[in-house]
């Protein structure tokens, strides 16, 4: 029974070894790092949650009370300026003292606000027919109810007294007109109407006190053209004044109809009294609050008239609205006795019924009271976060915060607050993430370390494999050799040995009598002697190589003599084989190889003869081995000065021995390995010729210590060519010194 072959060792359980605890860290590792992020994301969530938690409802409440100072600001700045155009001179010059003390901690608070820009801020609506009381007016005027509501006789009696009145020229005319006209029974806005054309052309055209009684009995009665009554009575007074004693009281009037609603013809009545102030008793200081008080609710009504425009009350009670180059915030709230309506945040709120009162903020003013109820929070936000807030939908910037554009950034956490401001508005505040960078810092630094470190361990786990995986196939390779070595060295130890061995014994037991047969049984005693001897050097020489121990002597050396010597020695070896030797030395180097170069002669003699006993068993018989040395020469000379001053004397460039057969040759893949140790072609177990691999492993050590090389030009089927290189001098100092391999 044949014993089973052992299998042939595999690197892929070492290398799996190797790899495997490698790429479950990486896989640990990364697994981690992922983790790490969406731990670090979830921790700025509730963050956010907890800050937002801690801002609201507290921060809705507080812009609550920040609106309700700023409404009882908006009061105080009104009866402040009523009283201005009340006050008398005394009263007037300390007025100034009074207003700066009253709006000192109001501007403070919104110091890119001046209250005529804001103020009033309140105004009543009576349903949906626009404001009921205040500062509305029709833009562009309309025709009152009473005019529209005049019977065709009374339209046509109607006519008619314009026309006397634009005719101007027969007062009897103009009278009967007008008592046919009061005569059919009109409204009393009519009749008040038909009353202010008696005072203009009638017997008292020209009573300016008249004018002024009439203004204050009909204010809110419209004209015709939709223009109120009162305007048109304090304009004829005013023209009838100039500049004279009465302006001061037209002046007077006018700043009681500005205190009481605004029209549009109200402002120009205004500028028409400034031009003529200057020549009135009265300082011009009177229509500063007039002219001031008159464009902030003529801003008031256009705003109410907008909201009109949007919606109802019934409809909204919260809005933004753009106007004057400002976003304002509508609130409309109860007045009176309350009942619901729906909200545009879904909701409802109460309201009054008939009457709603329309509340108007600026943008400004939200803003600016969103930041200090934020501020007053003392809620602590990190860097990486943007706090974001709306109101009704409206972004609003509540400044110091880092700013981001919307959509921009990513909402961590979100809370909304709709009771906090009357009429239930929608307040929301967002925590977005501005700055993801500034967050993840910290967990991109541990990303690159771990990253890092598994990138290396990955990398040198792959790199040990691969170093892992050369040495373990070097080793087969090595082990095979060396097994190829051991196997050569026994075939070439055993079979002299045994020839030796038959030989000694036969003659010993006397089998060979005939002195010619023991003389040839000498020689081929001594043949195989000569072998073994040359066989086990080789060994101790590469033995020596291996260990380093390897000296050389270098002293100059007569190459053609060492070539013709080793040359006679190998012709038995040679004759043996049935195989020629031949020198070739060209006639033209005879002269330049008397120089002799400084080498270890028995190395270099050693190197040939290997080279020899290699080219001699791989050439037919019959063939012939030549051995050549050549002298290559310098193109240009290389001059050493001699000792004493004497000339420089010249060298050649290098020394070519080369051994040349006409055997089977070397591919030229396998040029470089055939000085491998123990490489030797084919198989051991197929081999035929002798040798245990390392001779030219020898060859190439002896002639690289020479500083020298070792060139092979052979291929399949055309023989081999080794040709040793060795340059042309040494210097003398290494003449008969010793070098270690």
């Amino acid at each position: 029974m044949s014993a089973r072959a052992r299998p042939e060792p595999a690197f892929f359980w070492q290398g799996l070894l190797i790899l495997l605890p490698v790429g479950v860290m990486a896989a640990i590792g990364l697994t981690a790092i992922l983790r790490d992020k969406a731990a670090v994301e979830h921790q700025a969530r509730q963050r956010a949650e907890e800050i937002l938690q801690q801002l609201t409802p507290e921060t809705g409440r507080r812009v609550l009370s920040e609106l309700a100072a700023f409404d009882l600001a908006g009061q105080d700045w009104f009866q402040h300026e009523r009283r201005l155009m009340r006050a008398d001179v005394t009263a007037r010059m300390q007025e100034p003292e009074v207003h700066a003390n009253l709006f000192r901690s109001w501007q403070a608070t919104y110091p890119d606000l001046r209250p005529e820009d804001v103020f009033p801020d309140r105004v009543l609506l009576a349903g949906d027919r626009g404001p009921a009381k205040g500062p509305g007016y029709d833009q562009p005027p309309r025709p009152p109810e009473w005019f529209l509501a005049l019977t065709g006789e009374q339209r046509r009696s109607w006519d008619a007294l314009r026309q006397a009145e634009m005719s101007g020229t027969n007062d009897a005319r103009l009278d009967a007109a007008l008592k046919g006209f009061l005569g059919l029974n009109p409204a009393v806005e009519a009749r008040a109407d038909a009353d202010l054309i008696r005072l203009e052309h009638g017997p008292a055209r020209g009573s300016i006190r008249a004018l002024r009684s009439f203004a204050e009995e009909h204010r809110g009665v419209m004209s015709e053209s939709g223009v109120p009554l009162s305007n048109l009575a304090l304009a004829q007074a005013l023209r009838q004044a100039g500049s004279g004693p009465d302006l001061a009281g037209v002046l007077d009037a006018l700043v009681d109809e500005s205190l009481e609603g605004q029209s549009l013809l109200l402002p120009e009545l205004l500028n028409e009294a400034r031009a003529l102030i200057a020549q009135s008793p009265r300082p011009k200081e009177l229509l500063d609050p007039a002219e001031k008080l008159c464009s902030a609710q003529a801003r008031l009504a256009r705003i109410a008239w907008t909201v009109g425009q949007l919606v109802t009350p019934q409809e909204a009670t919260n809005l933004w609205v753009e106007a004057f180059g400002r976003r304002w915030f509508c609130v409309i709230g109860k007045f009176g006795e309350p009942t619901n309506a729906p909200s545009t945040n879904g909701g409802t709120a109460e309201v009054a019924k008939g009457l709603w009162e329309l509340h108007v903020y600026p943008k400004a003013a939200i803003e600016r009271a969103s930041v200090r109820a934020i501020q007053a929070a003392r809620v602590a936000v990190p860097g990486y976060f943007s706090l974001t807030a709306e109101l009704e939908g409206e972004p609003l910037d509540v400044g110091g915060l880092r700013p981001v554009r919307p959509g921009a950034a990513r909402v961590l956490a979100e809370a909304r607050d709709i009771e906090a401001i009357s009429g239930g508005p929608e307040w929301v505040l967002r925590l977005c993430l501005a700055d993801p960078a500034r967050l993840f810092a910290q967990q991109r630094q541990r990303t690159l370390l771990f990253g890092g470190l598994i990138v290396t361990s990955t990398l040198a786990a792959i790199f040990g494999l691969a170093a892992a995986r050369g040495a373990f196939y070097r080793q087969l390779r090595l082990s095979a050799l060396k097994s190829n070595f051991v196997s050569s060295v026994s075939h070439e130890l055993r079979s002299p040995i045994a020839s030796v061995r038959l030989m000694a014994e036969s003659l010993e037991s006397g089998k060979v009598a005939q002195p010619a047969r023991q003389q040839e049984y000498f020689r081929f005693i001594g043949q195989e002697c000569r072998r073994l001897s040359a066989l086990i050097e080789n060994v101790l020489d590469f033995s020596r190589i291996e260990q380093g121990r390897k000296q050389y002597e270098f002293e100059p050396t007569d190459l053609v003599a060492l070539t013709r010597q080793t040359l006679k020695l190998m012709e038995i070896p040679a004759g043996e084989r049935r195989v020629n030797l031949a020198l070739a030395i060209p006639e033209r180097d005879i002269q330049t190889l008397a120089t002799q170069p400084v080498v270890d002669g028995k190395a270099i003699q050693q190197a040939l003869v290997n080279l020899i006993d290699n080219a001699t068993k791989h050439s037919p018989q019959g063939e012939t081995v030549t051995v050549g040395l050549e002298v290559r020469e310098a193109k240009e000379e290389s001059r050493r000065p001699e000792a004493g001053g004497q000339k420089a004397e010249a060298h050649p460039s290098s020394f070519l021995l080369w051994v040349e057969d006409h055997g089977e040759g070397i591919p030229a893949e396998e040029h470089q390995k055939v000085f491998e140790r123990f490489y030797r072609r084919g198989s051991e177990l197929r081999r035929q010729t002798q040798g245990v691999g390392i001779g030219l492993s020898i060859v190439k050590h002896i002639v690289e210590a020479h500083d020298g090389r070792v060139l092979v030009r052979s291929a399949a089927g055309q023989g081999s060519r080794f040709t040793i290189v060795l340059p042309g001098w040494k210097s003398e100092t290494r003449k008969g010194e010793g070098r270690g391999a």
